[in-house]
């Protein structure tokens, strides 16, 4: 997000998962715009989703997860996208 020149923030919600995402987070905290919840138990992905869109404070929201499936490199076609409406 850096090199388009926007502003932004990240919000993480970590569903209780076992990959380390909280630890991660916990660190990178200091060096980006990271905002973060934590779940006491797994409740999936819709509600860690959900439970981020409610944190989040800008006008358009990009949704993506751990595992890569969205991939951040389609975030300049899709600001562009939106730049067009």
């Amino acid at each position: 997000m850096v090199p388009l020149g926007i502003n932004y923030e990240v919000v993480v919600t970590d569903d209780c998962s076992t990959d380390q995402s909280w630890t991660i987070l916990s660190h990178r905290r200091r060096r980006m715009p990271v905002s973060g919840s934590r779940f006491a138990y797994n409740c999936g992905e819709s509600a860690a989703s959900w439970a981020g869109m409610q944190t989040a404070r800008g006008r358009f929201l990009v949704t993506m997860d751990a595992d890569l499936q969205n991939d951040p490199r389609d975030l300049p076609k899709f600001l562009e996208a939106l730049r067009a409406v």
